[in-house]
Order: C-alpha cells, then structure tokens, then sequence
C-alpha cells in the first residue's frame, strides 16, 4: 500500500508507474490523476492481461477498498501492484485533473 502523501512523493519525483483509475467512466471524466489509465474494477479481471510487469501498478479508487483488492488480485497474477490508501476523494496534489 501507498499513501496519498506518498503516491503525491512518487509523482513529484517523476517514478515510473502504470497508475491504474478503477472508478467508472464518468468518475474518471470528471476528475483523475494525471497520467492514469481507468480500467473500472468490474472490467479488471478480463482485463488484466494487458497490464505488464514494469513498471509497477498502482491503483486507486475512491475510498481505498476496491484499490486492495485490485492490487492483491494482480499481485495473484505476478504482477507487482500497490493500492492508494484512503483512495483520491480527498486528494487535493497537484496531479488532479478536474473537469
């Protein structure tokens, strides 16, 4: 796991991720963090195939639930993975983008 204070520390210092947005369509639309990819959770499992890896995934969602989950099911699959703790609802970094 990663904390928001730390993916901000990651971001900041240009690590190189695959920063993983598991909220819906229209959640990622209205605001995320610069650079992720959204793959919804409920599509993750037939979509993990495409994620490799290196770099690391990281994924985040709103509240940090769904996020674990999706980290320990690509850690299933080999892939290294760390889950946003607490999620983004309240991430107010510099890497947001809101529309």
């Amino acid at each position: 796991m990663i904390s928001l204070k730390g993916l901000e520390y990651w971001l900041n210092q240009g690590l190189a991720m695959q920063l993983i947005d598991l909220r819906m369509p229209d959640d990622y639309r209205a605001a995320h963090i610069a650079g992720a990819v959204n793959i919804p959770y409920n599509q993750l499992a037939e979509r993990i195939g495409e994620l490799k890896a290196d770099p690391p995934l990281v994924f985040y969602c709103a509240r940090g639930g769904t996020s674990l989950r999706a980290a320990r099911m690509a850690a299933d699959k080999g892939l290294p993975a760390f889950s946003v703790m607490g999620g983004i609802t309240y991430y107010r970094g510099c890497h947001m983008i809101r529309n």
